[in-house]
């Protein structure tokens, strides 16, 4: 724990040893303010005793406290809306963020789905060619029966022809 440490101040011509944990420095310039509000105030009033002239500067120092403190809260209330809106814009932020990501994920997952649709498109296309070249020779067979069925149809009406020849004949 840090020991109090004595300074010696003076105040409108009065000395005073103060004992404090604040440095000396910073206990000199508070005897330095209130010292100059008292001179300030004589300035102004110089009928007024040491007495109402303190009374005078601690109401003038507590005033200017009491703005400053004012100030400091209207400030903290600027800062504290400055934090909700930031929160905010950090809230939508990550939820922007996350839709990226599920964006992202839907687009591969189409990604992928697109390339399973070209392989599968390759794949028919492929089928498609192996089908038109099977109905290409189904074709050229039918073609050759058709002719071999007309050959035949041909032979079968000469055979005929010849069996009423000799059927006539014979009769």
């Amino acid at each position: 724990m840090q020991e109090p440490k004595s300074v010696r101040i003076s105040i409108f011509g009065e000395h005073y040893m103060i004992k404090g944990l604040s440095s000396p420095e910073v206990v000199q310039k508070v005897a330095s303010l209130v010292d100059e509000m008292m001179k300030e105030i004589a300035g102004k009033h110089p009928a007024l005793d040491h007495h109402k002239l303190a009374v005078l500067a601690a109401l003038n120092i507590a005033y200017q406290l009491h703005v400053r403190e004012a100030e400091n809260s209207e400030r903290q209330k600027a800062y504290d809306r400055q934090v909700q809106a930031l929160e905010a814009l950090n809230d939508r932020l990550m939820k922007l963020e996350k839709d990226e990501v599920e964006r992202e994920a839907l687009v591969q997952s189409l990604n992928n789905q697109l390339n399973q649709l070209a392989e599968e498109r390759s794949r028919l296309k492929e089928e498609k060619e192996h089908l038109q070249d099977n109905v290409a020779a189904l074709k050229s067979e039918l073609e050759r029966l058709k002719a071999a069925y007309q050959g035949a149809q041909e032979e079968i009406r000469e055979l005929y022809g010849l069996l009423d020849e000799t059927t006539t004949q014979s009769s």
